[in-house]
């Protein structure tokens, strides 16, 4: 696993971290359909994911899958105060923020340079770059502000068309709809904050371009969209397999290979954003998005249950929070085109219902943004062992 250096990749040294004593020990879960909870240093694996590839990922109350990579170069334009409910709110000004009800700890959300910090979700397939999945969580280890600020998911949500990471052009087709032609509103807004903090830089040196994020609007294959979408209800595939998530995009929940019967090979790779066309569909300029809604089962999250004790949603003081406050945020899972007239993704609560995953939002409320980016197979380990005080660092340069 060491580099002809000497030195360990990073992927390579998360996994001698977590094995107790070999690769056959790491755990496989079998409860993917209850909230995850226990609180054990443990990595976990699965194979279900694209072509059926071996990734490992953390669950429930990980303790060391902490990242500190990157640097802002500049400030916030969003400041961040508090009421005495611990409750936040978001404003364009700091006298804005102090004249409010929110006027506990004013304060800009991020400034140039605070370091950046990240959780690990899971390693990525091999088909598809290899290398470390990382979820954004704010400038230390202890902050409520876990996210780069806010966003809807859309601007418009009278079209299924609006549910798509990128979107084609309004038809009520199937293919036109799972276009990549427009920019979603979350799309320009992650964008252009990376192109803030990354683009120009050596970053390019480590993150990958071949990971894919999963927009997955595939359908259940009793719905006919030709037919059905001006009468019923869509339901989109990660709903038709929410006790049984799978890392593989537009499957059932019988795992990769088994598609839903109305899709074709282009409409899946067009739900898989990338950079490289090699196995997503090169439709993105830089190698950000979000988390998806099977991610967060993975990690412990369930449907409308509380999980106050899993990764994604916890801090890490000595009694943790919720690293977004009260704010929810958003994923990268449509969730239904209700009464058709109304698009509905998936997201994370914060504290009002902690960590709970929820699919009845609106894609037009504004949430709170979590980027997600995907460090190459090659990159370096440098120091850390992924705990809140020590974590990974990587070789940038």
């Amino acid at each position: 696993m060491s580099s002809p250096g000497g030195g360990y990749k990073l992927v390579d040294k998360i996994l001698s971290d977590n094995w107790a004593e070999k690769e056959s020990a790491v755990p496989e879960r079998t409860d993917l359909n209850r909230a995850y909870t226990s609180s054990i240093k443990t990595l976990f694996k699965t194979n279900n994911a694209e072509l059926g590839e071996r990734v490992y990922y953390f669950a429930g109350d990980a303790i060391n899958n902490w990242v500190k990579f990157g640097k802002y170069t500049k400030d916030s334009s969003i400041w961040i105060g508090y009421n005495t409910n611990n409750e936040s709110n978001n404003f364009a000004s700091q006298s804005a923020c102090e004249s409010s009800e929110y006027n506990i700890n004013c304060h800009l959300l991020y400034e140039a340079g605070d370091d950046i910090y990240w959780r690990i979700i899971r390693t990525n397939e091999e088909t598809t770059g290899g290398g470390v999945r990382l979820l954004y969580s704010g400038t230390n280890p202890e902050t409520i502000d876990g996210y780069i600020g806010f966003s809807k998911f859309n601007s418009s949500f009278n079209d299924p068309a609006y549910l798509g990471y990128m979107y084609g052009e309004i038809g009520k087709s199937d293919s036109q709809d799972r276009g990549t032609a427009h920019d979603s509103a979350i799309k320009t807004y992650i964008d252009s904050w990376y192109e803030d903090v990354f683009d120009g830089t050596n970053y390019e040196n480590v993150i990958d371009t071949k990971a894919i994020y999963c927009n997955d609007r595939s359908v259940g294959n009793s719905f006919d969209y030709a037919s059905d979408l001006e009468v019923k209800d869509i339901y989109y595939g990660f709903k038709n397999r929410i006790t049984e998530p799978s890392y593989a995009c537009n499957v059932t929940s019988l795992g990769y290979n088994n598609y839903f019967n109305s899709d074709t090979d282009a409409l899946r790779k067009n739900d898989r954003f990338s950079v490289d066309n090699e196995y997503g569909n090169g439709a993105l300029i830089y190698n950000v998005a979000l988390m998806t809604a099977d991610e967060v089962v993975f990690a412990g999250g369930k449907s409308s249950v509380n999980n106050q004790n899993a990764w994604y949603y916890l801090n890490a003081k000595v009694i943790p929070n919720s690293i977004t406050a009260n704010r929810q945020w958003w994923t990268m899972s449509p969730s239904a085109y209700y009464g058709a007239r109304l698009a509905l993704s998936w997201l994370v609560y914060g504290s009002t219902q902690p960590g709970q995953l929820k699919y009845h939002y609106g894609v037009v409320l504004l949430s709170a943004v979590r980027p997600v980016l995907s460090l190459k197979s090659t990159t370096m380990w440098a120091s850390g062992d992924g705990t809140a005080s020590n974590p990974y660092r990587i070789v940038e340069n």
